[in-house]
């Protein structure tokens, strides 16, 4: 397994004018580094693949997908934005050398509702729909989707493993997959570890977030268990951090500069000597 963090915890949006960011994570020892990509075009992903592998650093996309970019609502042209914009996370990840992208890519992403079970149903159908001809373009690319499972104050629509296997299972395509969020499943799962065993052969990347989204390893979080159960299924891909760094600005104690610098180097520590030191 490799160690990563996403750029979200030192930036909102990151552009060229970030590039530091790629050498401070290198330094501090992660292996891995994770772009959300707020924006189409939103940085030149060529020079800045370049740059992380001058660095060593594999690289994946966390998906952001917004009420203008939807595929659960029955509206063709934000259906077709986030069509359009899924299709380019593909190519965007392909051009910054990696091919994993993450995230809520079903859409929606702040719109909370309630659904009749058949109301559900069509929009499961839908969106399973869209992610057929995403999953097509994907695989032409050799790119894969994790679908990310939401608290349900940020979405209605995938919040347990069990619902993001029923998406995947309609799709029916080997370039939609899920991924694992500790964070969010610490809320809904009544078991994270279980529900990692759940996912099985079709986890491709993981979030080893605290259950406070600060730094890994010191909070309340079954470590022991997600350890055995990642090793169970056989996972080795990426353990990835993702904290929000304009979220600290909200918690008393510490500076956000001090918490991202603990978050970071901390969190870094306990997740290799935890999890890759006796694999």
């Amino acid at each position: 397994m490799k160690v990563g963090i996403s750029t979200w915890l030192w930036t909102p949006r990151f552009t060229n004018d970030d590039v530091d960011l790629i050498h401070k994570i290198a330094d501090i020892g992660f292996d891995w580094i994770e772009f959300p990509l707020e924006e189409i075009n939103q940085f030149d992903y060529e020079k800045i693949g370049a740059a992380c592998r001058r660095r060593g650093l594999s690289v994946s996309l966390t998906a952001v997908l917004r009420l203008d970019r939807d595929l659960t609502v029955d509206d063709p042209a934000r259906n077709h934005a986030a069509l359009t914009y899924l299709q380019h996370c593909v190519d965007a990840v392909t051009a910054l050398g990696g091919n994993r992208v993450g995230g809520g890519i079903y859409g929606g992403v702040g719109r909370i509702w309630r659904a009749t079970p058949e109301q559900r149903r069509r929009a499961l159908e839908r969106v399973a729909h869209h992610l057929r001809a995403v999953g097509r373009y994907a695989a032409e690319k050799g790119v894969v989707f994790g679908v990310e499972t939401l608290i349900r104050f940020r979405s209605s629509f995938i919040n347990t493993v069990a619902e993001a296997l029923e998406l995947v299972a309609l799709v029916d395509s080997p370039a939609i997959q899920v991924m694992a969020d500790t964070f969010h499943m610490n809320v809904e799962e009544k078991d994270v570890a279980r529900a990692i065993e759940q996912i099985g052969a079709h986890l491709v990347h993981v979030h080893a977030n605290e259950n406070d989204r600060t730094t890994p390893g010191s909070g309340h979080m079954d470590w022991h268990g997600i350890r055995a159960a990642l090793r169970k299924i056989g996972y080795n891909g990426a353990l990835v951090i993702e904290s929000f760094g304009e979220e600290l600005k909200t918690r008393a104690g510490q500076s956000p500069e001090a918490q991202r610098e603990a978050i970071a180097r901390e969190g870094c520590r306990f997740l290799r000597e935890f999890f890759l030191a006796d694999a």
